[in-house]
């Protein structure tokens, strides 16, 4: 699958861009976005930019387990107690961990553009960055129709 590539020449083009994007509603995201400080990076998750290619899935998980273990461990003792997730389910947990910068298997999503195109450039203004956005609606009617062909 080929990703389309926009290269916007100036901050107007930009906004021309994203006027002409229907982002939805408070209730419905129509776009998703993500902005990278490097253009040439694929969407690839802390926790494997970490590790490398060589590490298997098993391995990674079994180190991001032992992240997590051990963020747990010490979260109650640096955190408000509101902000620490009940339960041992593992998704708040990787998001906490995610948030305070310990590698995970997630990337940062925001139904902003403009928040996008802040962490593009905020980190390097030398090199081009990124914008990459997507549309949950066709995604999920293309797994819709990769399990009917299944079935």
């Amino acid at each position: 699958m080929s990703w389309p590539d926009v290269t916007f020449r100036d901050w107007d083009h930009f906004l021309a861009m994203t006027n002409s994007l229907t982002l939805g509603s408070a209730f419905a995201t129509a776009y998703l976005f993500r902005g990278q400080s490097r253009g040439r990076w694929h969407l690839e998750p802390s926790l494997q930019r970490h590790l490398g290619n060589d590490t298997t899935a098993e391995e990674a998980l079994a180190i991001e387990r032992g992240f997590c273990e051990e963020f747990r461990s010490h979260a109650r003792l640096h955190l408000d107690g509101e902000f620490v997730p009940s339960g041992s389910a593992l998704l708040p947990w990787l998001s906490l961990m995610q948030h305070y910068g310990c590698p995970t298997r997630l990337l940062d999503w925001t139904k902003s553009p403009f928040v996008a195109a802040y962490f593009a450039v905020e980190a390097d203004w030398h090199h081009d960055g990124a914008i990459w956005l997507f549309h949950p609606a066709d995604l999920r009617a293309q797994v819709n129709s990769v399990s009917a062909m299944s079935t």
